[in-house]
């Protein structure tokens, strides 16, 4: 048996990501601190990945280390071989290979790496040995903390390893448009899969990414370790694509008339997700139609369920979500749907005939569509043009093969 072990394994792909290398025997299990030492020395498995917040202490728990686990004071893969314990880290090849995926060289660069884990300590190896500038640690107590980082603002890297913008804790970390020389923002945390801190990069035009591509390099070095055999690099990108397939939704935004509804609908069925509409979703939980309740408690408490409805969806994976007309105009609601999203503007010439919504009145549908489309366009991954559900469907199968599998 083969196990990932950690303190909190919730949210993890990482079984699936292991069995689509063909490792059918690994599984997750969550292990509590005063039982780690118990399980490790135990030997009762034939390989173990290390998950937060026993990677440093794992050093200490088995029999050899590797020269790269040494440097960076952390284990995260450890191998039984006839009793005897090996610990390697295959992180440092996750991280190797997230940089190189979006072209980003550490050299010559000042890097700010957020947390003192055995992750941050492999990231700190990885930037050293890429000839980085300086390599500064934030944390909350030490030298250089929340506070003061400020004073850093010529950092070019930053790199976030603490669970800040992780599922359920949606904070971030900095304030990025204090650090107006950056050029990359790493978040190891892959649920969702744009945390607060990677949708401030976005929107400030700096390049980013999440922790899934490292996620899955690291599971392939490791398998490679567990089953003593070559894994060819290749083999990363398409479980990567498969594993992102499996976790993103979908986000329809756009004018009421637009056909999100119609178009999610015939999405979720052709790439296996599950489909919500959060127009109906408020309708669920006031208990009316949605035309009656606008017209008994008014459009501002109609937004007020809305964005309630919208917030609840933080944390879902793997489904499509058409929005209503409007709920991308409030910024936590834009958050909360991006979060762990690829979101779509269907702008369809033909939906002033189709409009529905109580909201908006056919003479004043060409100045509202006129004053929404910035905020349509600057919230969206990819627009799509299109007068019918057909081409709507269409264009986004398209562009969704063209960066994910399911």
């Amino acid at each position: 048996m083969w196990y990932s072990i950690a303190k909190n394994l919730k949210y993890s792909p990482s079984a699936i990501i292991h069995r689509q290398f063909g490792n059918s025997a690994y599984v997750c299990k969550e292990v509590d601190e005063n039982e780690l030492e118990d399980f490790i020395k135990g030997k009762k498995y034939d390989g173990l990945n290390i998950g937060a917040p026993y990677k440093i202490r794992c050093c200490g728990l088995v029999d050899e280390i590797s020269g790269l686990s040494r440097n960076c004071g952390a284990v995260n893969t450890v191998i039984n071989r006839n009793g005897k314990l090996f610990g390697y880290n295959t992180d440092w090849d996750g991280v190797a290979k997230t940089f190189k995926k979006y072209g980003i060289d550490a050299k010559n660069k000042t890097v700010l790496v957020l947390g003192t884990g055995g992750t941050s300590q492999t990231v700190k190896d990885y930037c050293f040995q890429s000839g980085a500038r300086e390599v500064i640690t934030v944390s909350r107590e030490g030298r250089v903390n929340y506070d003061n980082v400020y004073c850093f603002s010529q950092a070019e890297i930053v790199v976030n390893c603490t669970p800040i913008g992780k599922y359920p804790n949606d904070g971030c970390p900095l304030d990025l448009k204090k650090f107006p020389s950056l050029q990359f923002v790493f978040d190891l945390n892959y649920f969702p899969l744009r945390s607060r801190l990677l949708i401030e990069a976005k929107e400030s035009g700096i390049k980013h990414a999440d922790g899934l591509i490292m996620l899955v390099e690291q599971a392939r070095k490791a398998e490679e370790l567990f089953m003593n055999k070559k894994i060819a690099d290749g083999e990363t990108d398409i479980i990567y694509k498969k594993a992102y397939g499996n976790t993103v939704n979908i986000v329809l935004t756009g004018m009421s008339g637009a056909g999100k509804s119609v178009a999610g609908k015939e999405l979720a069925g052709l790439l296996h997700k599950n489909y919500l509409d959060t127009d109906n979703l408020v309708v669920e939980r006031v208990g009316m139609p949605l035309n009656e309740y606008i017209l008994k408690f008014g459009q501002e408490k109609y937004r007020e369920t809305e964005k309630s409805v919208i917030k609840d969806l933080y944390g879902r994976s793997n489904t499509v979500i058409a929005t209503g007309e409007g709920a991308v105009l409030d910024r936590e609601n834009a958050y909360y749907l991006q979060s762990n999203a690829i979101v779509i503007f269907i702008d369809n010439k033909n939906a002033k005939k189709y409009c529905t919504s109580p909201l908006i009145e056919e003479k004043t549908f060409d100045q509202i569509y006129k004053e929404r489309y910035k905020t349509y366009i600057d919230g969206c991954d990819y627009f799509v043009k299109s007068d019918n559900k057909e081409k709507t469907v269409k264009l986004i199968r398209k562009m969704y093969d063209e960066i994910a599998c399911y």
